[in-house]
């Protein structure tokens, strides 16, 4: 299933149900779910060679740019998730999560994230506005 549009929506006047199958990911396969804004501007070759790149939010980025000088100014809306797969492991088998530390797992109190709190919405609660 590599370097192949599988299901497109849309180009016809009756409306179309998609039909799944599933397939298997490896590790390394990439996926790129896009709107017909990107794929009906650009080659599918373009597309699989952006997918190769080691920054898929970069590649990414650079696609839509693409897409949309090459249909202007007839531009339709261009959306896209790319993603790579990295890992056949099942949540249970993976490290554990990835979680920032709170103030209190720093080293500092509540009263020192309550102050950091209150002087930010000292300095930037006029740009808030009026909750009411």
């Amino acid at each position: 299933m590599r370097n192949t549009v599988t299901q497109c929506v849309g180009g016809s006047k009756s409306a179309q149900t998609p039909a799944f199958d599933s397939a298997s990911l490896e590790p390394g396969d990439e996926l790129l779910l896009c709107s017909d804004g990107l794929w009906n501007s650009l080659k599918e070759s373009l597309l699989i060679k952006a997918l190769e790149e080691e920054d898929l939010d970069q590649a990414a980025d650079q696609l839509a740019d693409q897409a949309e000088l090459s249909s202007y100014p007839h531009s339709d809306n261009i959306s896209l998730i790319a993603f790579r797969y990295l890992t056949n492991n099942s949540a249970e088998e993976s490290e554990k999560p990835i979680v920032k530390p709170t103030p209190s797992q720093q080293g500092g109190s509540l009263d020192q994230a309550l102050d950091e709190i209150e002087r930010a919405l000292d300095k930037y609660g006029s740009e808030m506005g009026d909750p009411k």
